[in-house]
């Protein structure tokens, strides 16, 4: 182990050390479409768009360190007498065919639908492959109104998506990991650290909107209201585990989360002239999240943990019924004399 303050390896302190280390990363990111439009002489406007996605990333490190120098300040790995190397490395890969069909009629109507199916290499089959699609409509009623007075612009929208995730490379495996505490010349293999659930399955976030847009005194005032609820479903994270188990993380589905809230946005140009403009603008949003259900079995998930004064550790807990993000922890009650 090096160790910067004597100049050496743990088994040979102040006697010299150099080391070789080589990290290659490449990523490739490939994305192709096909776009087709169509407009019919009633008003009816048609796009189609059909796709594919390719990520793939693949990096790879090697270090090698040696110390105990037999002829001093010539660093070359030949003139070391203790070698220690490590080796990692990683490959992920996640493609996807999409497509979306967008509709307009005499641009007062509008209708979205997509798709996507995605493949991962790191969830296994059939949870390796997943669908997710999304429709959105609109609807700007302004354009059906002789006579809308203060009003100058007005639409109404609402909106369903089904979003997919996977989870992080090797998430479904437990493999091994080198023992690195071994007297030099030995070499061991033990656990790794993370415990992988070869049945592990996407995570889905499913999000519900509706909204409206409204601007009045030729759009010098306008209001932009949208009303949502979002629920994220068996979502992928690796949590603390108890050391007994012989790992220090579990990777799960974690259970189900709710999203609910409101924003609102109001903008308004009280001066508008040739040499002055006034702008202002104010936004609310509001949001309540609330954990729904979490892995059969168990009652509370340690996501995070971080130790403080006199053991006062804090803890962020995911617990059925409580909100995300929640802290957890002891305060030290004082003490007062009646003096």
């Amino acid at each position: 182990e090096y160790q910067l303050s004597n100049n050496g390896v743990s088994a040979a302190p102040g006697l010299g050390i150099v080391g070789v280390y080589d990290t290659k990363f490449t990523a490739i990111n490939s994305t192709l479409i096909a776009n087709a439009t169509k407009e019919f002489s009633n008003g009816l406007s048609t796009t189609l768009r059909l796709g594919h996605d390719l990520y793939d990333r693949r990096s790879n490190t090697e270090n090698t360190e040696g110390g105990d120098l037999t002829i001093y300040n010539w660093y070359n790995l030949s003139n070391a007498k203790i070698l220690s190397a490590n080796s990692q490395g990683e490959k992920y890969r996640l493609m996807g065919i999409f497509g979306e069909l967008a509709l307009s009629y005499k641009n007062f109507l509008f209708l979205n639908i997509t798709g996507r199916n995605d493949v991962t290499s790191s969830l296994m089959k059939p949870n390796n492959s997943f669908f997710y699609p999304s429709v959105t409509a609109a609807y700007v009623f302004t354009e059906n109104i002789k006579n809308p007075g203060i009003l100058s612009y007005g639409k109404l929208r609402g909106s369903f998506a089904k979003i997919g995730k996977d989870a992080l490379a090797y998430s479904t495996v437990t493999g091994s990991s080198i023992y690195a505490r071994l007297p030099v010349g030995y070499t061991g293999f033990t656990r790794a650290s993370l415990l992988g659930d070869p049945e592990l399955r996407p995570e889905f976030t499913e999000a519900y909107e509706a909204g409206f847009e409204l601007r009045f005194f030729n759009s010098k005032l306008g209001i932009d209201a949208t009303l949502y609820q979002s629920t994220s479903k068996d979502q992928i994270i690796q949590t603390p585990v108890s050391s007994s188990t012989g790992y220090e993380k579990a990777a799960i589905n974690a259970g189900d989360i709710r999203n609910r809230g409101l924003e609102i946005a109001i903008d308004a140009t009280p001066i508008s002239k040739s040499t002055i403009q006034w702008n202002t603008a104010f936004n609310f949003s509001l949001n309540r999240n609330k954990i729904l259900s979490i892995y059969e079995g168990l009652d509370e998930i340690l996501v995070a943990s971080e130790s403080g004064y006199l053991s006062s550790d804090v803890q962020m807990k995911l617990i059925p019924g409580e909100s995300y993000g929640v802290l957890y922890g002891r305060a030290l009650r004082r003490y007062y004399t009646s003096d």
